[in-house]
């Protein structure tokens, strides 16, 4: 799953592909992509 998060940076795929929740697939993606990520302000 990391390997596709790299590849696509995309969650919706991941949900897809993979049958995870969309708060997994953003884990992964955060992971993979952090600059695809938004930090929000604390």
């Amino acid at each position: 799953m990391l390997n596709e998060a790299f590849a696509t940076g995309d969650p919706l795929k991941l949900m897809q592909l993979f049958g995870i929740t969309a708060q997994t697939a953003m884990r992964y993606v955060g992971a993979a992509c952090p600059e695809r990520t938004a930090k929000l302000p604390r």
